[in-house]
């Protein structure tokens, strides 16, 4: 979606991009609003497609596949001739800068190999880091990974980071002279995905939503469950007046068990994913939206959280007090209630605070936050190297 919504306003600021992407039939999930998008926009600039596939889908038997065949990562197979084709567009379209963008590590190496080939600047944008501190071993593949990070970044002439913490991890990586090419552009919501959005059946209760995915081990909403299961106890909740929601977790069965196991069906629901028009309605309907982050996840700012800033509603904020999303939620003048992702006794208190009639939100402006303006630094980044 990032790479989408910059492609989109980047000629309002005299840059045309030129798009070259893999086949959609290598993506598990492809979102109607994306793919409306993507039409939109080839009336306008150049998307070019290569052939590649998912080596997990292809090449498994049985659920199962060999691990070497997904280094760098499971769209190996699009490298090579997805080198070729930069190549070839940079010499048709006359392109003076080549972008690259993770957290597709393919990407970045068919981003450096036309850059090294064309010598034309390379400029990443590091959604996400490459690689975890806190998650690393000894496997040949991230041994791999790793290399091919620090040759992508120690290449490029400009390295951009969504969020203040991760340019700090990246500096503490690299003390050496690559400072200088950092620079910050988060993400953002865009304006024109609120227009004439469905408009869904409001629920009698309260709805507490959380919308996407809820990794287990960084934020796995355990903690969460074992406070709604004791505010139940006491008395203090019910089923009554709040359901809370979890859409598109891509745990649903661990959570589901957990959720047996406490009783809190008539509590909880997990339910399916769906497309990303819908995922805006229900939470422009919520009555408030959750985050969950783990304290290894400082220095993340999750995407959907701009998008819960435009629909101005109460944010239930389970992460720690020094992360990036507690600072840019302060900044953001939106209520919200903050709690240890693993503290029951704090996420019992913010759930209570949150159940409260809610005073509406500061109505600071956010349009530093639109895509617009994400798009607008990316030209400055693109017109100065």
């Amino acid at each position: 979606m990032r790479i989408l919504k910059f492609a989109k306003y980047l000629p309002d600021y005299q840059v045309r991009p030129v798009v070259l992407t893999i086949n959609p039939d290598a993506y598990e999930h492809v979102d109607a609003a994306n793919e409306a998008l993507i039409k939109q926009l080839q009336q306008d600039i150049p998307i070019v497609r290569t052939k590649g596939w998912d080596a997990r889908k292809l090449l498994s038997y049985k659920g199962k596949y060999f691990s070497a065949c997904a280094i760098p990562d499971p769209w190996a197979s699009w490298i090579p001739g997805t080198i070729i084709k930069a190549v070839r567009l940079v010499k048709r379209y006359s392109i003076q800068c080549i972008w690259a963008t993770y957290p597709i590590v393919s990407s970045l190496v068919v981003g450096y190999m036309a850059s090294r080939i064309t010598h034309k600047p390379l400029l990443v944008d590091l959604r996400d880091p490459v690689w975890e501190e806190e998650t690393w071993d000894n496997s040949l593949k991230l041994k791999i990974v790793r290399w091919i990070e620090k040759k992508v970044l120690s290449h490029a002439a400009t390295i951009i980071f969504t969020s203040p913490g991760t340019i700090e991890k990246y500096q503490r990586r690299y003390p050496e002279n690559l400072h200088h090419k950092f620079h910050l552009i988060e993400n953002g919501f865009d304006e024109d995905d609120f227009s004439d959005l469905p408009v869904l059946e409001k629920d009698k209760r309260k709805v507490f939503l959380h919308s996407g995915l809820l990794p287990v081990y960084e934020r796995n909403p355990q903690y969460f469950f074992e406070a709604l299961s004791q505010l139940k106890q006491q008395g203090l909740i019910s089923a009554d007046d709040v359901l809370f929601r979890f859409r598109a977790t891509g745990s649903d069965q661990q959570y589901q068990q957990q959720i047996l196991r406490l009783n809190l069906e008539d509590l909880v629901e997990i339910v399916e994913r769906k497309d990303y028009r819908y995922a805006l309605a229900e939470m422009q309907s919520a009555d408030v939206l959750m985050i969950f982050q783990h304290r290894t996840c400082d220095w993340q700012i999750p995407a959907k959280l701009f998008e819960y800033f435009r629909v101005a509603k109460p944010i239930l904020l389970l992460a720690g007090k020094s992360s990036d999303t507690a600072s840019i939620t302060q900044q953001s003048g939106r209520i919200f209630a903050r709690a240890e992702i693993d503290d029951v006794e704090q996420i019992k208190q913010a759930i209570l605070a949150m159940l409260k009639e809610q005073p509406l939100s500061i109505q600071n402006d956010l349009s530093r936050y639109s895509r617009r303006e994400g798009a607008k630094k990316l030209a400055k980044l693109f017109n100065s190297i």
